[in-house]
């Protein structure tokens, strides 16, 4: 899901150059809404506790799936290349405002005109000047399978789950290349690594992934590989894990359920705040506790 307009207007946001607060009802309740479009598109700010350094991403209300877009570096820096590829008369000025909303946020500046020189495509030049953009690492693996050039995409597809850990969406078009290569068991393996990371994360139903993952009898498929986790743990003699990442996972686990069962993100606003409390996590409870 490439930035566009939304995701700039998002950029401004931070910027401080846009007001009024975005309502948080129907939205994922760890995504600070910073943009929204008429459609019901919202670009926000994910506030995720697992060590992911800060995420703008795009979802719409009352959808189960939320889709990266990078840092707020990555993106600015995106944006100013898209703006020159563009052209038109606002190409300069758009290019260096993102330009310098990039170096603003931590990144490099872009001068127009180095997409041109480059001679790259796109999708390369974002990927080896810009950032790991998930959309872009699909296209360029998509397009090499469809060539025929399947060992070069394969590889562009798991450079682009190793870019992008624990979003699950990179895994699952990993997965749904091998298995529309006939490759069931690497697909089967792919999947299941799929489903350990945050089911909001997979961009599409968590049932498709375990039927590839082969576990498609399973009920309840978060609480089936928490015990194979700690079946594994036990065996080798691991502790228990602490209250605090209990809390945790009872926090990650509670959002799993809430796609599982196409629920409404606002019900479990308030037992969601009283995990991430419990956790340690009290900036993130905050958030999490906020639906107006």
């Amino acid at each position: 899901m490439a930035p566009s307009s939304l995701a700039r207007s998002a950029l401004r946001r931070l910027a401080g150059d846009a007001g009024g607060r975005i309502a948080r009802r129907g939205l994922h309740p760890l995504v600070v809404p910073l943009a929204e479009s008429d459609d019901g598109r919202v670009v926000g700010s994910l506030v995720w506790p697992v060590g992911q350094p800060a995420a703008l991403v795009e979802t719409r209300r009352g959808s189960h799936s939320v889709a990266p877009l990078g840092t707020p570096a990555h993106v600015a820096r995106r944006a100013a290349v898209e703006a020159d590829i563009a052209g038109g008369d606002e190409a300069a000025a758009l290019v260096a405002f993102f330009s310098a909303a990039a170096v603003e946020a931590g990144g490099l500046p872009y001068e127009r005109g180095a997409f041109a020189d480059s001679k790259l495509s796109s999708d390369q030049f974002l990927l080896l000047r810009v950032g790991p953009f998930v959309d872009a690492w699909a296209r360029l693996a998509r397009e090499r399978v469809a060539k025929g050039e399947t060992t070069t995409g394969l590889i562009a597809a798991e450079r682009g789950s190793a870019r992008n850990p624990s979003w699950g969406c990179s895994l699952w078009l990993q997965a749904s290349l091998l298995t529309d290569l006939r490759r069931a068991e690497e697909a089967r393996d792919v999947a299941i690594s799929a489903l350990e990371t945050p089911f909001w994360s997979l961009g599409v139903s968590v049932r498709a992934v375990q039927e590839v993952a082969q576990l498609g009898y399973v009920q309840d498929i978060r609480a089936f590989l928490r015990e194979v986790e700690a079946s594994g743990e036990g065996t080798r003699g691991v502790p228990t894990a602490p209250a605090g990442e209990r809390a945790r996972n009872a926090a990650f686990d509670r959002m799993d359920a809430v796609v599982t069962a196409a629920g409404e993100w606002d019900e479990i606003r308030p037992a969601l705040a009283a995990d991430l409390r419990a956790a340690g996590l009290l900036a993130h409870a905050e958030v999490a506790a906020d639906g107006g």
